[in-house]
């Protein structure tokens, strides 16, 4: 879920910062929406997208209950996939 929580913060991003209190050297970075410190480099790339669709039908396919069961992780995962498609259409 932690990948489609990344996605929802800013799905332009290609890296994330574990530790979100501090900023990283590609804070200055110029681009839209803006960096924030959640993000650790803001480039975007196709392939961080798709590797989010890749990773979410491999865990579908291991284990088909985990979204059946865990409604709060399906919602995320189901606004996740929405921005994700609305991005690439972008």
């Amino acid at each position: 879920m932690r990948m489609a929580r990344s996605v929802l913060i800013d799905s332009y991003a290609n890296a994330f910062n574990i530790d979100s209190s501090k900023r990283t050297e590609h804070w200055k970075d110029i681009r839209t929406p803006k960096m924030t410190n959640a993000v650790f480099e803001g480039k975007y790339e196709l392939d961080s997208l798709a590797a989010f669709l890749k990773l979410s039908r491999s865990v579908y396919f291991e284990s088909s209950t985990l979204f059946r069961t865990q409604s709060d992780d399906l919602l995320t995962w189901l606004d996740a996939v929405t921005k994700t498609i609305a991005t690439i259409k972008e």
